[in-house]
């Protein structure tokens, strides 16, 4: 807003004016009436009418002092907003003196607040011209030209402003905005210091906060919202910009309370309703952001919230309800690119992506910064194999709306197909912290923990799952599939350590040393020389046939053992003795000198289960006896030989 404060050039026109009254006119000076009139202190617009307008009715005023007066009048006006009225008055003004360079400088204001800037910059050059020493004509003339997009004439104003008055605080918020607006956060901040230096105002301070958020100094930039609140504790402008640095910080709730408090205070102001709508969105709350914008649709029916209830009508599944809002906008605003987006997604969920991706095109081209946008097309060109286009839509979705927990998931599953774990796990990260309550992100994440190897993390992210969400069969689908290959593998293992351990006996038995037994020392009265080493064999899996094979054919039969196994019952008559086929360095050991098996580990539970198969027809023997399948089987757990054998 251009400045309307001309103190100096206001209060030597009265004292012009009383000059011009005589002695007489002296005594009306100092009067209450004169100074209620000049005194644009005082906070009360109508207040000063009145005394203007008391002033004014005096027969005493008329040309140039009466202009003066007029243009006093017509400020007070332009100072309670009523802009017809105050341009009425420096119409007047500028009639009864035409070279009152206020009057015109006032009138380029009151165009400026009407939106008329071409009257306004023909005010502004003219009061320039009547005196161009004065800094705040082009303060106010470089503001024009900003919001017209002349840059580098608004950028001259702003320096000559200053260069004629180096603390003129308009100047440099004029100029700080506009840096703002070119995203030169440095230069904007640095000029809006100075200006809430110079003036401690509500809006120097609140522009400064907004340049501090939008540079991602967020912690500066509630620092300055603090210092406006300080100025006025009740500004519920104040209250919803702080709201919103807490939402880019990533703590909806506690923006949600700000706009609570915004609320209470003025329950009838939908621009707040629709702020906290927004957050309960970005918290994912579709139900309660539907809720809260049709209580901005009720104190005022506008486009804008008719785009945010259709978008999240299609995010909460209600496709007919997000069309039927479409048709609305359609015929409030034909070329509406929230209208185009919304659309672009309806046709993506059906499928039909050549449509959907006509729609969408022209919605990012209509508006650059709609992230929605920017999202829906991203899941597109992730649909139809477009990775990297994929990644770059959603990227520039995130940068455009940080607080939307959503576009991180989105990413993170690309990211999954690109087959970049810890980028997606970071995503993931990012979409729970600013999320908790979508249980997708923790589900997703445990499917790629469990992919990754990592079984515990995924664990630890269902349960959180199951406890905000008790019954969700998709979390307990896949912690019991997790739970039942742990258990496998558990049991896979106790396996193995016990067969380890079964092997290990049996290789301590094979290295054990050569030993005579009692019955050999008793059998033989004179001394032998010590018998060679006796490699004891393992017993084969299968039980020997008798009539298998033919006798030149038969396996050779091992070296006698001495075995501490007493069959049951009474055994066959022993098979007539075979002679082994001995090798040139192998020499028929006797009897009685084989040596004993030592007496193997127990048997663990589940080998003891594992019983061999029956073989019909077969025969079992033991040191060349035919024995029963009973206790040849008790021999082999005996000997410590512990799996199935078939």
């Amino acid at each position: 807003m251009p400045d309307r404060r001309h103190r100096w050039q206001v209060l030597a026109s009265c004292l012009l004016a009383t000059s011009l009254f005589g002695t007489g006119g002296f005594a009306l000076a100092q009067s209450n009436t004169l100074r209620g009139c000049a005194d644009q202190s005082v906070a009360d617009a109508s207040a000063r009418i009145a005394a203007c307008t008391t002033l004014l009715s005096s027969p005493r005023i008329s040309g140039k002092p009466a202009g003066v007066a007029y243009t006093l009048r017509g400020l007070a006006y332009l100072d309670r907003n009523d802009v017809p009225h105050a341009i009425a008055d420096l119409d007047k003004a500028i009639e009864l003196a035409p070279g009152f360079a206020p009057a015109y400088q006032n009138r380029g204001n009151a165009w400026f607040a009407r939106g008329n800037y071409g009257r306004a910059i023909a005010d502004y050059n003219q009061a320039i011209e009547l005196e161009p020493n004065v800094a705040s004509a082009y303060a106010n003339r470089g503001t024009v030209r900003r919001d017209l997009g002349f840059t580098e004439g608004a950028l001259e104003d702003y320096a000559k402003a200053l260069s004629l008055d180096p603390r003129h605080a308009r100047a440099y918020a004029g100029r700080g905005e506009l840096y703002l607006r070119q995203h030169n956060y440095a230069d904007a901040i640095s000029d809006l210091q100075r200006a809430a230096q110079l003036d401690p105002s509500i809006a120097n301070a609140m522009m400064l906060g907004q340049a501090y958020a939008e540079a991602g100094d967020l912690p500066q930039a509630l620092q300055a919202y603090d210092a406006a609140a300080k100025l006025d504790p009740k500004n519920v402008g104040v209250i919803d910009a702080e709201a919103g640095v807490w939402r880019k910080k990533g703590d909806i709730d506690k923006a949600i309370a700000l706009y609570d408090r915004a609320i209470a205070i003025d329950p009838r102001r939908p621009a707040t309703y629709r702020l906290r709508a927004e957050a309960y969105a970005a918290k994912g709350d579709h139900k309660r952001a539907l809720k809260e914008i049709d209580r901005v649709l009720k104190l005022t029916w506008s486009v804008d919230a008719l785009k945010l209830r259709a978008r999240w009508r299609y995010a909460g599944g209600d496709i007919d309800g997000a069309m039927s809002d479409v048709n609305h906008i359609v015929k409030l605003k034909p070329d509406s690119e929230t209208a185009l987006a919304v659309r672009g997604a309806v046709a993506a969920r059906k499928k039909d992506y050549d449509a959907a991706l006509a729609d969408l095109d022209k919605a990012i081209q209509a508006d650059g910064t709609d992230a929605f946008a920017f999202a829906e097309r991203g899941r597109v060109y992730a649909a139809k194999g477009d990775g990297a286009s994929a990644l770059s839509d959603v990227d520039r979705a995130i940068a455009l709306d940080a607080a939307n927990a959503t576009f991180y998931r989105e990413r993170a599953t690309i990211y999954r197909s690109k087959g970049d774990t810890a980028k997606a796990l970071a995503d993931y990260a990012e979409a729970i912290n600013r999320d908790p309550s979508d249980i997708a992100n923790y589900v997703e994440r445990a499917a790629l923990r469990k992919a990754d190897g990592d079984r515990d993390g995924a664990l630890a992210d269902l349960d959180e799952a199951l406890r905000r969400q008790p019954g969700n069969a998709v979390a307990v689908y896949q912690r019991g599939l997790i739970e039942q290959a742990m258990a496998a593998e558990a049991a896979k293992q106790a396996a193995e350590a016990a067969a380890a351990k079964d092997v290990s006996a049996v290789r301590t038995a094979e290295a054990a040393p050569a030993q005579a037994t009692p019955s050999a020392t008793m059998a033989s009265a004179a001394p032998a020389p010590p018998p060679a080493p006796v490699v004891v064999p393992l017993p084969q899996p299968a039980p020997m046939k008798r009539a298998a094979a033919p006798a030149n054919e038969r396996a050779p039969v091992p070296e006698r053992v001495a075995s501490n196994f007493v069959p049951d019952v009474e055994s066959p008559a022993p098979l007539p003795p075979q002679k082994p086929d001995a090798g040139p360095d192998q020499a028929a050991q006797p009897a009685s000198e084989a040596l004993p098996i030592p007496t193997p580990p127990e048997m663990p539970p589940q080998a003891r289960e594992q019983t061999p198969q029956d073989d019909a027809g077969a025969e079992y023997y033991i040191d060349r006896r035919r024995v029963s399948e009973a206790d040849y089987r008790r021999f082999l757990r005996t000997a410590g030989f512990n799996s199935a054998f078939r």
